[in-house]
């Protein structure tokens, strides 16, 4: 299981997301699970960047 590092700016967001739609909070946390148990599974549908964020 890979460790997630949550920013300043990420946790300031989450909170104010979590205050104004509440319900939002299990799905969040879901998914972040995901994410650290596997990025690649196919529920996050994640994919290769393109443009200038490609090299990034």
């Amino acid at each position: 299981m890979t460790k997630l590092i949550l920013t300043p700016s990420f946790k300031r967001a989450f909170k104010t997301v979590i205050k104004r739609k509440p319900e939002l909070k299990p799905k969040i946390e879901l998914k972040l699970k995901l994410l650290a148990d596997n990025p690649y599974n196919p529920i996050l549908r994640t994919h290769k960047l393109k443009g200038r964020l490609s090299g990034a």
